[in-house]
């Protein structure tokens, strides 16, 4: 049988509102006739997770998570490790290209509104001068081993790891679904996060099977650098553009659009 292991929507939102429910139900309701295994679980330091201290989201202990993710399908003896596919979204779908690209194991990847490089974007959105000063501000607490913390999303552009009202809308409204959310996330992992630039990797994963999905007015994974990053990727390839923001591709219609593309491009190449 094919197993697919998930990268929660996002790991910034520090196991945001329905970030794990989520990301498992959406591909595998529609999958799981298909697929007989499946492996999803929350970061550590997020959540139910253990780990301290608690919203330090960093990439690269992410990795090691989704690497342990893989192995646990792998080492089933009624899963087929060598038709194993990683699925991810915003800062997720960025590690499912630098696994997809540096792990043998996994075979097709695919990424939604993926988070490509946090420090051209916050470029891009003229905010990369307020990361710098944040990262500045708090640079001799961290140096002492203190992990001070921002917040995770917040209202009225407020400093945050994720800013604007669209965010802190959609997270916040989410809220009820995960009661062990809490919104925050230490500077250090936006220090680290400006470090991490998973677009690098792309021409790398060929010819392992890539799709991408991209809302058209995302300011978090904008178009254009996921146009662009996808260019550099070699085939076979595809590319979907959904007229809407990046929170509104987790919820109907553009989910449900999303999520029929994603079922088409396992069946197609976990075969």
């Amino acid at each position: 049988m094919k197993g697919l292991a998930l990268g929660p929507e996002s790991s910034w939102r520090t196991d945001s509102p329905a970030s794990r429910r989520w990301a498992c139900l959406r591909l595998l309701s529609a999958w799981l006739t298909k697929v007989s295994r499946s492996s999803c679980s929350t970061f550590a330091t997020l959540g139910a997770s253990d780990g301290m201290p608690r919203g330090h989201v960093l990439a690269h202990t992410q990795l090691d998570d989704l690497r342990a993710g893989l192995s646990f399908l792998g080492d089933r003896a009624d899963v087929d490790a060598g038709r194993l596919a990683l699925w991810g979204a915003s800062y997720g779908g960025g590690h499912a290209l630098v696994l997809g690209a540096l792990d043998p194991r996994v075979k097709v990847v695919i990424g939604v509104v993926p988070a490509l490089g946090l420090v051209r974007t916050a470029a891009a959105a003229g905010r990369l001068d307020r990361l710098r000063q944040l990262a500045a501000h708090f640079q001799a607490a961290m140096s002492k081993g203190d992990h001070p913390t921002v917040e995770a999303v917040a209202p009225d552009n407020r400093p945050a790891a994720m800013p604007g009202d669209e965010a802190y809308k959609w997270v916040t409204a989410q809220a009820a679904n995960a009661p062990l959310w809490q919104n925050e996330i230490t500077v250090e992992s936006l220090v680290r996060a400006m470090e991490y630039v998973p677009s690098a990797y792309v021409d790398l994963l060929a010819p392992k099977p890539l799709r991408l999905q991209a809302a058209m007015e995302d300011a978090l994974s904008p178009l254009d650098v996921i146009e662009e990053v996808f260019g550099r990727a070699g085939e076979p390839k595809r590319l979907e553009v959904y007229p809407c923001r990046h929170f509104e591709i987790y919820d109907s219609p553009y989910r449900d659009e999303a999520l029929d593309v994603e079922v088409d491009w396992l069946n197609k190449y976990l075969v």
